[in-house]
């Protein structure tokens, strides 16, 4: 009997082929479950700090174009992963290559569950994961070029241009942002045009 219910990936066995089942046990087909999937993401030392279990995450795959599949962290492994070659001496999940000396990068592996009913998601495909850190909703933001920084971590100072050109300077209070777009919490409106760069117009 099978160990468990899913759908036959392999079939490593053929009518008539010998099993010889007394130095290793016979592999004759191996079965997986198709849904839900798991999705095995590598995250760096210097970023595995931020990422919790339970965060809120979402992923793209190269044959997915513009879809999101949304998950959260089920689990954040300890060790990191070692090659395959090294596995049998205990540690994470084996690894296709690594580096050794200064130029090694230690990545961790973060599991994610995803809803697979329409077989989109396939063993073995390549994804790009983001993890959520913040969110925030209907919100007014900026460019993160247009600030420059303040007097207080929480505050920035922007340039915005007035109707008859002149340029006022504001302390602008933020939020989130990402690496583009910051949150503006108070000191903007929607609406206002920012001047990005110096005033003088020498840096464009």
């Amino acid at each position: 009997y099978a160990p468990m219910s899913g759908t036959v990936v392999a079939l490593d066995a053929r009518v008539g082929q010998t099993l010889n089942a007394q130095q290793q046990t016979p592999l004759i087909l191996r079965i997986a479950k198709l849904s839900p999937m798991t999705v095995w993401a590598e995250v760096s030392e210097a970023d595995i700090g931020h990422v919790k279990p339970g965060m809120n995450a979402w992923f793209t795959t190269l044959s997915g174009g513009t879809r999101r599949w949304k998950s959260s962290v089920r689990q954040i492994l300890p060790v990191p992963p070692k090659p395959l070659d090294q596995t049998s001496q205990g540690g994470g999940s084996p690894a296709s290559s690594s580096k050794s000396g200064s130029a090694r990068v230690v990545l961790y592996t973060v599991l994610l569950d995803v809803d697979n009913a329409d077989n989109a998601l396939m063993a073995e495909m390549t994804t790009q994961v983001f993890f959520v850190a913040d969110q925030a909703k209907d919100v007014l933001t900026a460019p993160i070029a247009a600030l420059q920084t303040g007097t207080h971590a929480d505050s920035q100072i922007a340039q915005v241009v007035a109707k008859n050109g002149s340029i006022e300077q504001r302390n602008v209070r933020t939020g989130i942002s990402d690496r583009l777009r910051v949150q503006i919490l108070d000191g903007l409106r929607e609406g206002d045009h920012l001047l990005i760069g110096p005033a003088d117009g020498s840096g464009g």
